[in-house]
């Protein structure tokens, strides 16, 4: 899995430097569908994260905090998969690729984050889950919707269909 987040990884880096180059009415267009192209190749046939609107998420939902940031990456790993268990890697990976600044140790921070007393995640093998409190927190903090997910990449970030 770590090494499928790596090739996401560059190959958004190597989108990210073509799309600098292009005008910029039509840079966003032209990151979404270079990036949708690069989820079909990285699937083979799996379920894995889109990266598709990750910027433009990243960009409404960051903050000053490292930790905060972080919470954001784990509203979307939730918002695309609310089942996928949450692990360091998948939450720098995708840090990376928006250019957010994350915790050196995110591990430590799912273990203590916690609102009103509540805790936000579970230890579940290898990674963490978001508990039930700490899915309404999410969703409710970061106004995200399941069925958001649901619906087109360019619906949800409002590009043109």
């Amino acid at each position: 899995m770590n090494i499928e987040f790596d090739t996401a990884v560059r190959k958004i880096k190597k989108i990210d430097l073509i799309v600098r180059q292009l005008d910029e009415s039509i840079r966003p267009l032209a990151f979404q569908m270079l990036a949708n192209a690069t989820e079909s190749d990285l699937s083979g046939g799996k379920q894995t994260l889109p990266l598709a609107g990750l910027a433009s998420f990243a960009a409404c939902h960051s903050s000053g905090t490292p930790a905060q940031n972080m919470l954001a990456m784990t509203a979307w790993i939730h918002l695309h998969d609310s089942d996928c268990l949450i692990t360091p890697q998948k939450i720098k990976a995708l840090a990376n690729v928006c250019g957010l600044t994350v915790p050196r140790r995110p591990d430590c921070t799912l273990r203590y984050a916690s609102h009103k007393g509540n805790r936000l995640f579970l230890r579940q093998g290898y990674g963490w889950q978001l508990t039930v409190y700490g899915s309404a927190y999410v969703t409710h903090t970061y106004e995200i919707n399941s069925t958001d997910a649901r619906q087109p990449a360019t619906a949800r970030i409002g590009l043109p269909t």
